[in-house]
């Protein structure tokens, strides 16, 4: 079929180097920061022994956090059986393990083997720039994606299905529940590669392909999360798995997936044949090309991201009194025409925001409603002792992830001040200053549209829940929500205009806004852990007054320094 030690060594080496190119980039950031860096010897970064054990302990690393997400995963489905089907029932030890072997193998076995079998995009861009730089056979990186992850999934879950079939009191059972997690990944492994790379090799390259061939890799993709969905619902409303018990139980049932492994075998061998070197050869034009377009047009995650929203610009005709609307004696005129401009593209990505806010709603809605009932039982604690003080660290979180923040300082940065920054009027300080706080305004307007919708949401849904909620708690939470807008909607566009950290030739120059960004993150995300004991009025109170100060501390910073700061780098 095709030669394992190969495709082994591929991503032996693959990794190492994946990693000392990780230790490089740490390094080169430690010798940049000021007052460390240049304590630092230069001949660290020559270091070849140190990089060499290092990038082989993160191998490994990489490895055993690879067997600790599959046992989590087990975990995670004992704990499902356990408060989801047992719920209060009374169960031996060997009925427990064996119900949650079967709840593993319909969602992990099943679903999800189907949904890795239609959801599969391709060869990731460090298998394929590996390929490339190294001039190793395509076909190497082909195997490494598709077949290898496969293999080394199975091996884990093998093992911890053989552990585990030490409590079962069964061994047929575990025996065929490997056998058919071995014959539906292998089939997954088999639509995989029609899927992805058939599709490839009939689809015309080209943006316009491209593109088409993702809105049908979509479509394909919606049908594999049904599945998986379908699979847990399985699960959860089962009331009894023993007559599936007992049919994997049975001897006889055996032939049925080694049939399907010994099928899926024979579909391997075919697609994943060396001598298919035609549809080979056309996916690897495809992803050329592919990859080609991305290097190209992005050098980096902010500056791909107003690049796509240019790529989707759709001109608008401006009538004479719009035009007139704008303000032509401003500075702000040009970054007016900016958002008019992309106006159409800013509110498709609120809209598509707003659907995700709507769909949580409704399935709130519908279960708050189901629950009230007595249709469903399972959760009516949920709301027990819930206030607006204890949803405001998720919504934290939350308004982080929604925020057009990042998306309105990438798109002024790509699409106008990468150009117009080398003009010595569009760096005048007045000019400077007004320009960031119509970028500001506008991003806290776009912002404001998700926050009224998050909060009505919220409201709704406490209220079909049958919560009584304070007015004064009400009230406090909408304030904090705007609060949490005006910080978000500040914070991108402030450390841009303060750093600027951007090159004429686009390329990111500055560790420290990389670093300052991934700490709002990790601050938001931090916000999940805080403990109860700390959700009182002092809480959302204590957002406020942060907020507060960050944003007028800021605007100051941008009054006093913006004008000398924001230029491009050399």
């Amino acid at each position: 079929m095709f030669d394992f030690a190969a495709v082994f060594r591929f991503d032996r080496y693959l990794q190492i180097i994946t990693q000392t190119a990780r230790i490089n980039r740490f390094l080169y950031y430690i010798h940049r920061i000021p007052l460390i860096g240049p304590k630092l010897p230069l001949n660290i970064f020559s270091g070849h022994n140190f990089k060499t054990v290092t990038a082989n302990l993160l191998l490994i690393y990489g490895y055993i956090k690879k067997i600790m997400a599959r046992i989590l995963t087990l975990v995670a489905i004992f704990v499902w059986v356990y408060f989801v089907h047992f719920n209060g029932r009374r169960f031996t030890a060997v009925e427990f393990v064996q119900t949650s072997i079967i709840s593993w193998a319909i969602v992990i076995g099943l679903g999800y083997a189907i949904l890795s079998g239609t959801t599969f995009g391709g060869v990731r861009a460090n298998n394929y720039r590996f390929a490339s730089q190294f001039a190793q056979d395509y076909t190497l990186a082909i195997f490494d994606e598709y077949v290898l992850s496969t293999l080394v999934n199975g091996a884990i879950y093998t093992g911890l299905l053989l552990l585990l079939g030490m409590f079962a009191g069964n061994f047929i059972l575990i025996l065929n529940v490997i056998l058919l997690y071995w014959a539906m990944y292998l089939l997954a492994l088999a639509s995989v590669f029609y899927i992805s790379a058939r599709r490839k090799e009939r689809t015309a390259v080209g943006k316009k392909g491209i593109r088409q061939f993702n809105v049908k890799s979509l479509g394909v993709g919606v049908l594999g999360w049904l599945c998986l969905i379908g699979s847990g619902l399985v699960v959860q409303f089962m009331p009894d798995f023993q007559p599936i018990i007992r049919v994997l139980t049975s001897g006889y049932f055996t032939v049925i997936p080694l049939l399907l492994i010994g099928l899926a075998l024979f579909l391997n061998q075919r697609m994943l044949s060396r001598d298919n070197q035609a549809t080979m050869a056309k996916i690897k034009r495809y992803d050329d090309q592919l990859y080609e377009s991305i290097t190209t047009n992005s050098k980096n995650e902010y500056v791909r991201t107003g690049t796509d929203m240019t790529e989707e610009l759709q001109l608008e005709t401006t009538s004479v009194s719009e035009t007139a609307k704008l303000s032509f004696g401003t500075p702000a005129v040009i970054d007016a025409l900016l958002f008019k401009r992309y106006r159409r593209i800013l509110r498709k990505k609120i809209l598509f925001k707003l659907a995700w806010i709507g769909a949580i709603t409704l399935a709130f809605v519908i279960y708050f409603t189901l629950s009230r009932l007595g249709i469903i039982h399972f959760g009516n604690g949920l709301t027990a002792g819930l206030n607006f003080y204890g949803l405001l660290p998720v919504f934290f979180f939350w308004l982080y992830l929604l925020s057009i923040g990042k998306d309105v300082m990438s798109l002024s940065y790509t699409n106008l001040d990468s150009v117009m920054l080398t003009y010595p009027f569009y760096r005048q300080p007045q000019v400077v200053i007004k320009s960031f706080f119509y970028r500001f305004y506008q991003s806290f307007k776009y912002n404001m549209v998700m926050t009224l919708a998050v909060f009505a949401a919220v409201v709704v849904a406490m209220g079909i829940a049958g919560l009584n909620i304070a007015l004064f708690q009400i009230f406090l939470f909408l304030v904090t929500l705007i609060a949490l807008t005006a910080l978000f909607s500040f914070h991108y566009l402030f450390v841009y205009y303060i750093l600027q950290p951007f090159t004429i030739d686009k390329e990111l120059k500055s560790p420290l806004f990389s670093l300052v960004n991934w700490l709002l993150y990790f601050i938001a995300y931090m916000q999940l852990n805080i403990p109860d004991n700390w959700l009182s009025y002092q809480y959302p109170v204590l957002i406020i007054g942060v907020t507060v100060m960050y944003v007028g501390i800021g605007a100051l910073l941008i009054y006093r320094f913006a004008p000398q700061t924001f230029k491009l780098k050399k």
